[in-house]
């Protein structure tokens, strides 16, 4: 998977959790953890961005 790939999918992600917190009915979380998920998302993309130049160069 390229690097720039793996971000997008880390972005979608955090978006698909927040989309699914507004969904109406029941959901198979509560909302603290799929609070916990987008921030964990969020915080994974974060950490990408930033060494993304050591990413890029372990996987060349």
């Amino acid at each position: 998977m390229s690097l720039r790939r793996l971000m997008g999918r880390q972005a979608r992600n955090a978006r698909w959790w927040h989309g699914y917190l507004g969904r109406p009915g029941p959901h198979g979380a509560g909302e603290d953890e799929i609070l916990a998920r987008i921030a964990w998302s969020r915080r994974e993309r974060d950490h990408t961005v930033a060494h993304r130049a050591d990413f890029a160069a372990a996987l060349r």
